[in-house]
Parts: C-alpha cells; structure tokens; sequence
C-alpha cells in the first residue's frame, strides 16, 4: 500500500508525531509513506493534490484551508482521503484571542465531508466530524515510551531542590499566568524550589528562581526526567478543549508523576491518585502540587504508575497499528464511505 500524507507549508510538530515515527513501523508492514506540502500558490498546489492519485490513501493532516476547487481536485484524483486532526482547528480565533466568527468552523466541515474517514486526536474533537457525518476513529498522538529516561525505585534521586516542570511553545506560557501566585506561595514553603521551563523563547517570569532551558528533541527525556512535577495547566475554552495532552503523556512516560487541569484529553489520560492529580483553582493547584513534592514515596509510586499507563496505552506502537486499520479500510474500495 502506498500511502501520500499531504502538510501545511512548514511541518507541524504533530507531522513527526503522528507520521513519521510511526511511518518507521508501517513500512515494516508494507505500507510505503509519502509525506508531501502543499504549495501556496495554485500552481503548485494543484500539481500535488494531482498526483495524489499514484497512492491508495491520502492522509490529509488538520489543513482545513482548501478551497473548494482545491477539495473538488483532490476527491477527484484520488476520494480515499483521511482527515487527520489533533487541534481544535474549528476554533483557531480562540486560539488568537479573537471573537468567533464560523469562518474556521465552516472551512472544517467542508473538509471533513470531502473525507472518507476522519482520524480525531481525542473524543472532543471527534464529535464534531461525527456530527457532520463522518467515520471517525480516535487515536490521541502517541510517545515511544522506550525513548524517555526514567527513574524509577531508589533509582530516582531526592534532589534537594525539587522542581516543577513545564515544556511546551513560547506562545502557550500564557498558560502558566494563572500560576505565578501559586509558584510564589510555594516557595515560601518549599526551601530551594524551582520551575523549570523548556521551550525556544521564554515570555513567562515565575516570580521564584526558574531555570529556562531551549527546547531540542534530542534532548527531551533528559529535560522532562530533571522534573520532579510535570504541570498542564489550560483555559476551560473551546480551543484548550481539543487538547490532546501531549505533554502530560511526555511526563508519564518518564515516570514523572503530573497536576493538570480537568480539560480535553486531560481528562482521560490523567487518573487522579493513580499517576497524578488535577487541579482548577490556585488554592488546588498549590495543594495538589505541595503534596507530591513533600512526599517523595507517593510522587514516585504515582510516576511508575503512570509509565506503566503510557506503555498500555499511548506507545507508539499501539498507535501505529490501529491507524493501519484504517488504512486498509480505505484502500479496499468495498469499504464504506462517509460514517457508520
């Protein structure tokens, strides 16, 4: 099976997450991958989405930008198309801080009704195409639980100054905001606390002596195993909701117990008093935060806890095999079209 997955301009982080990881295990299943951008300008574009018709799947990854010509082009050469989405890319002013208008919402279904099939990364998000009619699958963005560092039993150090961890994009910093209060007050109580920040710039000012490190993949399981906490805070919003918690997967796969807010995929991948805790107001959030980093026995049992939660069910290789599933449903042209 030939397989073309088609990509905004410049590659997304979730393009090496969701595909091209896991292209490494389907090709040992037979399944050669193509990844190909889609150009801005209308000649090039057409040009691609024309030769889409030499594959047997087209995977088309959250781009709800196609014109209606561009979407008539594409079913043409080829209608065995999968839409791939893990934002809530319906909501993008949000994102921006805009009112909503419908515009994105409205590019949105016009795609997913161009799509034979829909991969979702969490159920919030899957409602929607299913709404609009379509099949849908939801397969959240997996890890490689091998890849990640961890610390585990007595092989996990108590450091004397115990740490908060947060990676992520400059532009979500805004996230932490709310915390700055908490972080504060912890200090107080904590002697030598500290928040750590991974990311390529670094907007956000904790207030308490913060260690700010630049992002680099390779250097990833080292900076999430230096954590003694791993934080997701998020707005209860339209946006925030399709989360998919990415990060949080990150850190419990690393063994690294996390305090997150109730929302999107949080909201499963969290198990609270198992691998962590989830917290909504400043007071929960300094409450849950101070009980795992004063008790070193409970954040490692809940850490292990959660490693183990990841291998089940977040690897990348559980991943993998459920998205050829739904390959082969789309390449075997007996197979349904839109919805169940």
């Amino acid at each position: 099976m030939k397989v073309c997955i088609l990509v905004a301009g410049r590659e997304l982080p979730s393009t090496r997450l969701r595909f091209r990881e896991p292209a490494r295990l389907w090709e040992r299943e037979g399944i050669e991958c193509r990844i190909l951008e889609i150009p801005s300008g209308p000649i090039g574009r057409w040009g691609v989405l024309r030769e889409t018709r030499t594959f047997d799947v087209v995977i088309l990854q959250k781009k709800t930008s196609l014109n209606p010509w561009d979407l008539y082009q594409l079913s043409r050469a080829n209608p065995r198309i999968v839409f791939d989405f893990d934002d809530a890319v319906m909501f993008h002013e949000i994102e921006h801080g805009l009112v909503l208008s419908g515009k994105h919402f409205r590019k949105f279904i016009r795609t997913v009704r161009h799509a034979q099939s829909v991969v979702a990364g969490n159920n919030y998000l899957a409602r929607f195409a299913r709404d609009a009619g379509c099949e849908v699958t939801v397969l959240p963005t997996p890890v490689d639980p091998d890849r990640y560092r961890v610390f585990s039993g007595e092989g996990r150090p108590l450091r004397k100054n115990p740490v908060i961890g947060w990676l992520g994009v400059a532009q979500n910093q805004k996230y932490l905001d709310p915390l700055r209060q908490v972080f504060q007050s912890l200090a107080r109580k904590i002697p030598g606390l500290r928040v750590k920040i991974v990311s390529e710039r670094f907007p956000f000012d904790p207030g308490i002596t913060v260690d700010r490190k630049s992002w680099r993949l390779e250097d990833e399981p080292c900076d999430i195993a230096s954590f003694d906490v791993g934080i997701m805070p998020l707005p209860d919003n339209l946006w925030a909701w399709g989360k998919c918690g990415y990060k949080l997967i990150q850190y419990l796969a690393s063994g690294i117990p996390v305090v997150a807010s109730p929302v999107g995929l949080n909201l499963d991948i969290v198990q609270e008093g198992r691998n962590g805790y989830f917290a909504k107001t400043a007071e929960e959030w300094a409450e849950k935060l101070e009980i795992l980093l004063s008790s070193h026995s409970l954040a490692r049992e809940l850490g292990e806890n959660g490693r183990k939660d990841v291998e089940r069910q977040y690897s990348i290789r559980a991943y993998a095999d459920e998205y050829i599933k739904v390959l082969r449903r789309r390449d075997n042209p007996a197979s349904g079209g839109h919805g169940e």
